[in-house]
């Protein structure tokens, strides 16, 4: 299977702070970042996500916690083809977040760049085959 053509463009990203992290923290430890689209208010994900034509979700986010479940859920349901990955700031309880709908769960500590991209592709993928 072919990855998809612009695997690379953060660009086409939609990224969700959901608790608030300071940016300037995930920047640095993701600087492919710095080039998505990053949306500060769940209710105007979908409106962005049609406006700017986006490829692919970032849920970025401290934990695991009934927030986060909530907004991959509603999203799953919003944004049927929207391929969603979650980042955290923990490894706790990825699995419940995987049942909603997610494509790919990952610690942002533990990421690069390329890797974060090869995922984003993958879950791409993935979504297109559901």
């Amino acid at each position: 299977m072919n990855l998809p053509n612009n695997i690379d463009n953060p660009s086409e990203w939609l990224v969700h702070n959901v608790h608030q992290i300071p940016c300037a923290e995930t920047t640095a430890l993701l600087p492919c970042l710095k080039d998505a689209h990053w949306c500060n208010r769940g209710e105007d994900l979908r409106k962005i996500w049609y406006a700017k034509e986006l490829k692919a979700v970032l849920l970025l986010a401290q934990h695991n916690d009934d927030l986060l479940q909530d907004l991959a859920c509603r999203l799953v349901m919003v944004l049927p083809e929207a391929p969603v990955v979650v980042l955290l700031g923990s490894e706790v309880g990825h699995d419940k977040l995987l049942e909603l709908g997610v494509q790919d769960v990952w610690i942002t500590s533990e990421l690069t760049d390329r890797m974060l991209m090869r995922s984003v592709a993958h879950a791409r993928i993935r979504k297109g085959v559901e």
